[in-house]
């Protein structure tokens, strides 16, 4: 039933920069998956609702990962779920915000992306020095986080 499903995808475009959709469909199928990201051999595959987008890295000037900590009210009492973000950022500002199935798979993409991104900036706002999200809101996750 589900067997050309890729055959009839659309890939949408987060950068101004386009493909043509049958040399992006090969390259979808032989991109190496971690939760709702493909990583290909020229561009980043990731699913926001029910759209692939992707971004050609030559676009990325840098990407990390933020932590979301939302508090919770459980059975024993409060505490915080912590949900992973890969944040991927072009010269002028964040572009995207994909959330990760867990900090083990957000830290293996960006060991990968690191391979195929070695000029891209990996430092999160705060290690840049930069303002980010409110307090609260989210923690962006360094190196050794």
């Amino acid at each position: 039933m589900f067997r050309n499903y890729i055959v009839n995808m659309k890939f949408h475009s987060i950068s101004a920069a386009s493909y043509p959709d049958a040399a992006l469909q090969s390259e979808y199928k032989s991109a190496k998956q971690t939760g709702t990201v493909r990583v290909g051999d020229t561009v980043l595959f990731f699913r926001s609702g029910l759209m692939t987008c992707y971004v050609p890295y030559q676009d990325v000037a840098g990407c990390f990962r933020r932590v979301y900590q939302v508090p919770v009210k459980m059975c024993c009492g409060r505490g915080e779920i912590e949900y992973e973000h890969l944040v991927i950022r072009d010269a002028e500002k964040e572009i995207a915000d994909i959330p990760l199935p867990g900090k083990t798979a957000a830290q293996e993409l960006i060991g990968m992306l690191k391979e195929k991104m070695p000029d891209a900036d990996f430092r999160s706002p705060r290690e840049r020095g930069e303002e980010s999200a409110a307090p609260g809101q989210a923690q962006a996750a360094g190196e050794g986080a």
